[in-house]
C-alpha cells in the first residue's frame, strides 16, 4: 500500500560536482521555451495496458544512447514520468536527487494513474532511425483519478544521431499540466539522475507548483560526451556577451563534464 509522502523544496543553487561527493545542479526556468506542443503529434501504436506504477518491458531502441558515461541500446518506459535503463522503476515520487538507484531520465516523475477508462496511456514510438518519442498523453494520477489529466512527451535520441540546430539529443515537451498533488505526494521533478545521488533538475522540482512551470514549454538538452548541458533557448549572437542563465548553464556543463571524464574511464555498461 503507498503511504502519504511530505516533501521540502530542493535547495535551488549552481554547484560543481566533484568526485565522491553527491550533488544536484539546478538549472534555471529561464531555459524553459514557451510552446505549448508536443514535438511531435505522432505518438505511435505502442502503448503501455492501464496501471498504476507499472513498467514496460525492456524496450530495443536500434541505436546506442550514452550517459553519464554508460552507454545503452534499450531502456525501461516507466508509468510514472520516467525512462531507466538498468530495469524498471515503479517508485512513484521522486525521493532525493530523481530517486532511483540507477541512471535515469525523467520528463515529469509523478504518481500517474492511468486506470480510470478517463485517463489517456503512455505511448512510444521509434518511427525515426535512432530516436524514442514517449507520450504520457492525457494522463491521469492516483488514485485513480482523471479529472485533471496531464501531458507530456519526451524525446530521445541516440549518440549518432544528426541533432538538427537549436535542438538536442533529448527533449522534454509539456502541453496542459493541470495536476501535480495525489493521494500519496505533493511534488514531482523532472531532470536527470545518475543513480548514485548526482544530478541535474529542473529549477522548481520537488515543489508544489512545479507542474505550473513547465506547462506549455519545452526545453532540450544536450548530453554527448558524458554531461548534461541545457540547450540555449535561441542561438548565441556572435561576439555578444552571454546573458547570465546561459553563462551559468555553460559552466554547469563544464564542470559536469570534468568529473565525468574522470569516471567514465572506471565505468562501461550496456543493457540489453
Amino acid at each position: 500500500m503507498k503511504h502519504e509522502w511530505k516533501y521540502a523544496a530542493v535547495v535551488l543553487a549552481l554547484v560543481a560536482v566533484a568526485p565522491g561527493y553527491a550533488a544536484e545542479t539546478v538549472l534555471p526556468q529561464s531555459a524553459l521555451v514557451p510552446d505549448g506542443n508536443y514535438y511531435t503529434n505522432s505518438i505511435g501504436s505502442n502503448t503501455l495496458a492501464r496501471n498504476d506504477d507499472g513498467s514496460t518491458n525492456s524496450v530495443p531502441f536500434g541505436f546506442n544512447f550514452t550517459l553519464f558515461g554508460a552507454t545503452y541500446s534499450g531502456g525501461y518506459i516507466n508509468n510514472n514520468g520516467n525512462i531507466t535503463f538498468t530495469g524498471p522503476l515503479s517508485s512513484y515520487v521522486p525521493n532525493g536527487v530523481l530517486g532511483a538507484n540507477q541512471p535515469i531520465v525523467s520528463t515529469y516523475f509523478a504518481d500517474v494513474d492511468t486506470r480510470n477508462v478517463e485517463s489517456g496511456l503512455l505511448h512510444w514510438q521509434l518511427d525515426t532511425a535512432g530516436q524514442l518519442v514517449a507520450t504520457w498523453d492525457n494522463v491521469g494520477y492516483y488514485s485513480g483519478h482523471a479529472d485533471l489529466l496531464n501531458s507530456f512527451q519526451l524525446v530521445l535520441r541516440g549518440d549518432n544521431f544528426a541533432v538538427p540546430e537549436g535542438e538536442g539529443r533529448v527533449g522534454f515537451f509539456y502541453r496542459q499540466m493541470p495536476w501535480i498533488t495525489t493521494n500519496t505526494s505533493v511534488t514531482a521533478a523532472a531532470g536527470f539522475g545518475d543513480g548514485a545521488g548526482n544530478g541535474f533538475t529542473i529549477e522548481g522540482s520537488n515543489s508544489a507548483t512545479f507542474n505550473t512551470v513547465l506547462q506549455n514549454h519545452h526545453i532540450w538538452f544536450d548530453v554527448a560526451g558524458g554531461g548534461v548541458i541545457v540547450v540555449p533557448p535561441e542561438p548565441p549572437i556572435v561576439g555578444a556577451v552571454p546573458e547570465p542563465a546561459t553563462g551559468a548553464l555553460l559552466a554547469i556543463g563544464m564542470g559536469w563534464m570534468g568529473y565525468i571524464s574522470r569516471r567514465k574511464k572506471k565505468v562501461k555498461a550496456t543493457a540489453a
